[in-house]
Parts: C-alpha cells; sequence; structure tokens
C-alpha cells in the first residue's frame, strides 16, 4: 500500500480488536496432491529483512524533530518546513514490511530532562531542547524514546543512586507524555557518558528491552558481555545479528554499541558500505548496523554536518534499500525478545490446515512492539491466512512472510511500581574511623563486602578505591562497612556499590535488590 494512499501513522496503529495473551494463525492451502508438510519459523530480523538499522541521537536536542525526523519522514503531510528553511519528499516509500506496505523508518532519541537548577530542559524555554509536543509527534509515527538518566551526566556530573536517576526520567516522561494524550514506558536505555551502574538498573530493576552506549568503555557494561561490537576484521559499526539472539539465549541482556557518526563521512559510510558488502557475501546471515550522534545540526550560514548528515542518510537508503528494517533501539530489542518469550506451536489438521499458535504470556506487558513475522514453509500454495487474539496480519502468500502486528499502547505509571531498597544514610563517626554506618530503607540481607569500594573523589568510568573495605556487620535496616584502614577527620569519603557483583537484596522479597550507587557522600563527623 502507497504511504500516500494513508496516513503516515496509520501502520502503527493499533487492531480494532482487545489483544489476548493467545494468537491463533490458520493457514489454509490450495487443493493440490500429497499430504501437507509446513512449518512457520520465526525470522530473525523484522520484515523477514537482512539486517536491522538503528540511528539514535542522544541529549534531547531539537534538531532531531526540526532536521532529522523533517528529513527521513518528509514535510509535505503537514507543510511545515524543516528547520532549515527546507521542504523535503522524506523517505517515505523506500522501506516495506517483506508484505508490500511501505513503513516508515523510525529512531531513537535518548533524553535526560532536567537542567541543575531543576529547571526543564524538555519543553523548557532554551531552543536547543526537543519539546513535548515534537516527542508526542514523533513517538506517534512509531519513534521511541530512550532513558538517558534524568538530569544527564553532562549536566549534573554525575548522580550517586542510578536508580533515582532513571526512575526520575522514566517518571517524568510518563507524566509529560500522559497529559498529551499518548502512554510511554520507556525499555531501552541509553548510557549516559559511558558511565557504570545503569545497565544493572536496566536490566534488574527495570526490565529493560536493551541497551546502548558508544562503547561501554571499561566499566558501563556493569560485567556483562557486550554482544554487539564491531566483528574482529570488519568495517565499523556492525555485526553478526547472532551474537545477540546468543546472549538473550543465554540470559543476559542486550547491549548494543555503536559508531558514531560525526562531521565526515568516513567511519558511517565504511559501516554502510561493509554491511552491504557482507550481505551479499553471506545471504543467509542476519546483521544489525548501528549509528549515534547528538543529531544532525545546522548553523546558519554553515550547514557543512547537516548537509554531510543528509548525504549519509541518502547513501543509507540507496545502498541499502528495502533489505532492511529501520526500526529504534527499543522496536529492535523488543522484537528480538519477544521472538524469544513467545512459545510457538504448530499443528498440521485433518483437514490440510495448519494451526500456529503463539502464546504471549510471558512477554512483559510493558513492551510496546510485540510485533513478530513468521516465514511460511510450505509444499503447497498458500490460500490464505486467518487469525483470532487481537492483532492484526500483513501476509505476502508468495513469499510466506507474515507480520503479526501487536502494538501496546497502555501502561502502567512507573511511578506505582516498588522502590528497591535504597541507603537513607552513610556516616562515620567519631570512636569508629573504620567504620560507615548504613542506614537502609527496608530491611536487607548481604555478604559480599567486595562489592562496596570507597573513594575520595567521585570517578565517573573507573572503579575507585582509597579504603578497602575488608568486612560487613549488622542486620535489617542497619550495617556497618568495616575499612582496612581508618579514614580522617575533614576527609572526604564517597561510596560505591556495584549491583551486579553485589548481593543486598529485601529481606522481604529478595528479588529487589540495593541498586547501583556511584560516588555517594559519606558524612565524615570524625
Amino acid at each position: 500500500m502507497s504511504l500516500s494512499e494513508m496516513d503516515v501513522s496509520s501502520y502503527f496503529e493499533p487492531p480494532f480488536e482487545e489483544l489476548q495473551s493467545i494468537v491463533n494463525l490458520l493457514f489454509t492451502f490450495e487443493e493440490e496432491e500429497g499430504e501437507l508438510e509446513a512449518t512457520a519459523e520465526f525470522e530473525r530480523v523484522k520484515y523477514g529483512m537482512h539486517a536491522f538499522y538503528n540511528w539514535e541521537a542522544d541529549d534531547s536536542q531539537r534538531t532531531m524533530y526540526e532536521l532529522a525526523f523533517k528529513f527521513l519522514l518528509g514535510t509535505m503531510h503537514d507543510g511545515v518546513p524543516a528547520g532549515d528553511g527546507q521542504q523535503y519528499p522524506g523517505k517515505r516509500e523506500i522501506l516495506t514490511d517483506g508484505c508490500g506496505n511501505f513503513v516508515l523508518p523510525r529512531c531513537t532519541h535518548a533524553i535526560f530532562t532536567v537542567a541543575t537548577n531543576g529547571n526543564p530542559l524538555v519543553g523548557g524555554s532554551n531552543p536547543v531542547y526537543i519539546t513535548w509536543p515534537q516527542l508526542v509527534e514523533m513517538y506517534e509515527k512509531g519513534w521511541s524514546i530512550s532513558d538517558h538518566q534524568w538530569g544527564g551526566t553532562a549536566v549534573f556530573g554525575g548522580y550517586e543512586n542510578r536508580y533515582q536517576q532513571v526512575e526520575k526520567n522514566l517518571e517524568l516522561i510518563y507524566d509529560e507524555m500522559k497529559s498529551r494524550g499518548v502512554d510511554v514506558r520507556v525499555n531501552a536505555g541509553v548510557v549516559p557518558n559511558n558511565d557504570p551502574g545503569y545497565v544493572s538498573v536496566w536490566a534488574h530493576i527495570k526490565d529493560f528491552a536493551g541497551m546502548s552506549s558508544q562503547g561501554f568503555g571499561t566499566y558501563a557494561n556493569d560485567g556483562y558481555p557486550i554482544q554487539y561490537m564491531a566483528d574482529s576484521g570488519k568495517p565499523p559499526g556492525f555485526g553478526n545479528l547472532q551474537k545477540v539472539y546468543d546472549a538473550i539465549d543465554n540470559g543476559d541482556p542486550i547491549l548494543l554499541a555503536r559508531v558514531f557518526w560525526e562531521n565526515s563521512l568516513t567511519l558511517a559510510s565504511d559501516a554502510v558500505d561493509g554491511l552491504a558488502g557482507e550481505m551479499a557475501a553471506h545471504p543467509d546471515q542476519r546483521f544489525i548496523i548501528r549509528c549515534g550522534s547528538h543529531g544532525p545540526t545546522y548553523v546558519s550560514g554553515d550547514p557543512t554536518e547537516w548537509n554531510t548528515w543528509k548525504a549519509y542518510m541518502n547513501k543509507v537508503f540507496t545502498l541499502l534499500g528495502d533489505k532492511i528494517c529501520f526500526a529504534s533501539t527499543q522496536e529492535t530489542c523488543e522484537y528480538m525478545q519477544v521472538t524469544r518469550k513467545v512459545i510457538k506451536t504448530e499443528t498440521i489438521n485433518e483437514d490440510g490446515t495448519l494451526t500456529v499458535q503463539l502464546d504471549y504470556t510471558g512477554v512483559p506487558a510493558h513492551y510496546r512492539w510485540q510485533d513478530i513475522t513468521l516465514k511460511l514453509t510450505a509444499n503447497k500454495t498458500i490460500a490464505g491466512i486467518t487469525q483470532t487474539g487481537g492483532a492484526r496480519i500483513e501476509k505476502d502468500v508468495d513469499t510466506g512472510i507474515v507480520n503479526i502486528i501487536r502494538e501496546i499502547t497502555s501502561f502502567a505509571d512507573p511511578s506505582l511500581e516498588v522502590d528497591p531498597p535504597e541507603i537513607l544514610a552513610a556516616n562515620i563517626v567519631t570512636g569508629s574511623a573504620n567504620k560507615i554506618n548504613l542506614t537502609l530503607s527496608e530491611p536487607v540481607l548481604m555478604s559480599v563486602f567486595s562489592a562496596f569500594r570507597i573513594a575520595d573523589t567521585v570517578e565517573n568510568q573507573a572503579l575507585p578505591s582509597t579504603h578497602t573495605v575488608t568486612g560487613l556487620e549488622g542486620s535489617g535496616t542497619s550495617w556497618r562497612l568495616v575499612l582496612g584502614s581508618n579514614v580522617v577527620a575533614g576527609e572526604s569519603v564517597k561510596l560505591y556499590y556495584s549491583m551486579q557483583t553485589g548481593d543486598v537484596r529485601s529481606v522481604a522479597d529478595s528479588s529487589r535488590k540495593l541498586p547501583a550507587y556511584w560516588g555517594a557522600a559519606v558524612n565524615n563527623t570524625i
């Protein structure tokens, strides 16, 4: 279907029926000789394409709406020009869903929301930052919002409680978007400044579908394996998708790195060339290519970077075209997670039909994109496909590609989720210079003292230690970290806690764990 024949958002509108946890597909076939042999397998890339393509921009920049969004989706449908004053036709009839329907490119905007003084960045008076109505329009066209922490490391220089930075951002995004008629539950994150601690919170407390970073530095992966980096000997920016599926099967979170687009086509262009070559050389493999930046900029009178970005995007669509699923990080990760969480059963019926049942019970309710692409292989010609369960079906009977469309549009308020245990106070008192007294928000258990570190400064991308923690004392809400050396009067003391290596958990519910802390101030009253 041509996008000129329908509203640009209509492909992403949910089905009219209420979605159910069980979807049944009934495949009928032409009357041909022989017993039916048929199976339907999950496609590794949505729409049955050869690769996922992600474009991701950080830091709430308004140019993502005024330039990137307008360029990719086109300005003709509303007549409002892009930020450079120009009209663009958009990349509206290039990408398809594998079933003959054109689909739009969908990107990711990783946002933080407030400034140092607590004033809003998103929706504030500074024209550098995006507005909430602009985010609503982007979201309704299939784009996604990723968490980049509440204040952004670039703004605050770090925030001691990683959970609070994530939670405050998610709640503010939900409230602002909800007040404008759109439910948003963020389900992917971009590590700010390659800082440690966020991946563990996103994976274990917020159950994010996937996480992204420039390269995860040395510690930002929190000890988890990074599945997607540039393959050895290959151009930067892309990798074999099987690594990600192997990680999911191993119970690891999805961690995706990216090539950083600069005011040069070199790295990003090499990645596109490299992917095109790999797809041609390995038609049976599936890939992912990821590119990120702070969004294209445009300074009046010097549009160099903006022109370079447009040239890069033109190359993506010219060279890769309808071989890629151009989707956001969240949509990409949710697709891969859903295809592993849905339970599929197949039955060849006595009447010569095939029933495929998809059980969505194991898919979390906060997953926006619950779509699945199946590839039907049969020894007979497909006559038709029907479904029950509320999903919408798009199909190509010639290729056997079947899309099950399930976009979730209603989400619970994240503020209603139960908070994890948290540190309320950390003190060093006269007479106990080798102990840090911790007061927690609820009774906890803990035994791994090596997960705590003590330093005199905040280190964003390192594991500092000026006093070694040698033991633990206490119970309930009152605990003491025993140090191998004394703290002296006037010494600045900062507390670090690794959620991934530690075992601090609630007595009432062992699944609720203490989040990561990074440079939390200790009150030294010696």
